[in-house]
């Protein structure tokens, strides 16, 4: 049975614990789909009775509580969390490692990197010691025994960083103080039925026995193999290595004479980077539901996360991004793992969202304020944490504008609702406080399976300066409720501008209200938004699709 470790940078439920909740609860749905054991990590943030972690335990699943991994950047913090990572993976030893955020990307990767550097020194080590019992019926076994030793020492040291003649040098240095005779710059006569037919000058002659030819590129190729080999039969030689210092250190063993025209292939190390060596070394697949580069921070922050993402890359298998637009800007931004940049679209499973009736829920949802379900003519709302990059700043604005600008008794008694929790309330309530708002606008805090009330409202907004690919709008449409929404990150690869929703500029508090004014004039278009919304998410937007795409992968 393999092993998948999934670690997420916190347990407080937003877009990430969203997608691994949809994505472990499809894979464990069908006990047969997918023969693995399971375990989540994550940080302490949000670590409660309404957290991620909470509610994988309540379904069986493995759990791990990581003390370091937080959100924020904090270089204490983020060394401990980094060592405690590593060592999660040493001890869990998986086969995938599923990272998940930012924060978890980064660290993950690094601490798996870490691991794999380690498994691939003692696989080498174990591979020389097992190639050096075999050489016994093999030519100059206890030449190339010390050869192979030399070459591990001096490529851990310069790992394909320097030139050959370098590596050369170092190598000869390395060989000799084993005792054994170097030749370098030596000619040798290249004969061709009997004729001497030119010279080859390899790097190194060992005890006037082994030819040694040296690299330092990426990989070896076949041309380079049979190059060698032709220059190794038409000499007197019957013993080459071909050796390459690059990121991982390859020796091709070529043997020689007339009694036995064949050649035998040694590669040291795994022939590709991510060939499975090891549960010491897990394959990486990393999943970002939105760059956090293009959160409304500091210029100097967002360069500092595009940085950490395109070091990171190189040490990821694969990439999962949740929309083109987003998979475009890492090719663009050259953020390239070892593997595949893949777009897997966010998907639900419409049967199993249980919504509450209109009324009940508009009930349940304005029931801690002191005003009457009958004096809400229409009700805007969303379901969204109260972070920035939520841009809710300017549906507060839309709403003032809405009920104080527009000079109509329509939108007079319309009421906006947010549900969901974050740093950014104080804000919030401060610019409701600021424009009026204190009887229409509503922040009633994080509920549990918030989407049993979206029928609640008339109109669902969700006025983001940034998205990848929004659950909540997934949500929204299935609950056929007509949207408005940003033109930001996945969201207009989900909603296509009055057909299915209604498309409006990113921060853009005069476009919000204007749009929310169409809807409420205009009851058929609302209708035809809705049903158009629900026939796009049945289609499109599937939790099979997701989940079939991603099983391929683990």
């Amino acid at each position: 049975m393999k092993k998948i470790l999934f670690i997420i940078t916190q347990s407080e439920f937003g877009g990430a614990q969203r997608f691994l909740w949809n994505l472990i609860s499809g894979l464990t749905r069908i006990k047969t789909r997918i023969d693995a054991d399971i375990v989540v990590g994550a940080g302490l943030e949000g670590d409660d009775k309404n957290g991620l972690l909470y509610a994988l335990e309540k379904k069986g699943i493995n759990t791990r509580h990581l003390k370091y991994l937080r959100r924020g950047i904090n270089p204490l913090f983020d060394f401990l969390g980094l060592i405690e990572i590593r060592k999660l993976i040493k001890k869990e030893k998986p086969d995938t490692l599923f990272l998940c955020s930012s924060k978890a990307g980064f660290l993950g990767s690094f601490a798996a990197h870490l691991c794999r550097r380690n498994t691939q020194i003692d696989l080498a080590s174990q591979d020389t010691q097992k190639h050096a019992d075999a050489d016994k019926e093999f030519l100059y076994s206890d030449i190339t025994y010390k050869i192979r030793g030399a070459c591990f020492k001096v490529w851990k040291q310069f790992r394909g960083a320097f030139k050959e003649k370098i590596i050369e040098n170092a190598l000869v240095t390395e060989l000799e103080n084993y005792g054994l005779k170097v030749e370098t710059q030596k000619r040798i006569p290249i004969s061709y039925e009997g004729k001497e037919v030119g010279v080859y000058v390899p790097d190194a002659i060992v005890d006037d026995k082994v030819l040694i030819e040296l690299k330092s590129k990426s990989r070896l190729t076949k041309e380079d193999q049979k190059q060698f080999w032709l220059y190794l039969k038409g000499s007197k030689y019957k013993l080459g290595l071909l050796i390459n210092f690059g990121k991982q250190l390859e020796i091709k063993r070529k043997v020689y004479d007339i009694a036995r025209n064949n050649s035998a292939s040694i590669s040291v190390l795994p022939k590709a980077q991510n060939q499975r060596v090891s549960a010491k070394s897990p394959r990486v697949i990393y999943r970002i539901g939105g760059w956090t580069f293009n959160d409304p921070w500091p210029y100097w922050k967002r360069l500092f996360y595009k940085l950490i993402e395109k070091i990171s890359a190189k040490w990821k298998d694969v990439i999962i991004v949740n929309s083109e637009h987003d998979r475009k800007q890492a090719v663009e931004l050259g953020i390239k793992p070892m593997g595949e940049i893949l777009t897997i679209y966010n998907g639900i499973d419409v049967s199993k969202l249980n919504f509450l009736p209109r009324e009940k829920a508009r009930k349940e949802l304005l029931q801690d304020t002191r005003y009457k379900i009958q004096d809400t003519n229409y009700l805007i709302g969303t379901i969204a944490n109260l972070y920035s990059a939520k841009g809710l700043e300017y549906l507060i604005k839309a709403a003032d504008i809405l009920k104080y600008k527009i000079q109509d008794t329509r939108y007079k008694h319309t009421k906006f609702v947010v549900i969901g929790e974050g740093r950014e309330r104080k804000k919030l309530e401060n610019l409701i406080k600021k424009y009026k708002l204190k009887n229409s606008f509503f922040l009633p805090g994080a509920i549990p399976d918030a989407y049993k009330y979206l029928k609640a409202f008339d109109i669902f907004v969700l006025p983001s300066v940034k998205e990848g690919f929004p659950w909540t709008i997934l949500e929204a449409m299935a609950a056929e409720v007509p949207i408005v929404a940003t033109k930001v990150g996945g969201i207009p690869e989900i909603i296509e501008d009055n057909r299915n929703g209604i498309i409006v500029k990113p921060r853009s508090s005069r476009q919000l209200a204007e749009a929310a004014k169409e809807l409420i004039k205009n009851p058929e278009l609302r209708n035809k938004l809705s049903r158009e919304a629900r026939k796009t998410v049945e289609q499109k937007f599937t939790l099979d699709k997701m989940v079939n795409k991603i099983e391929k992968l683990l």
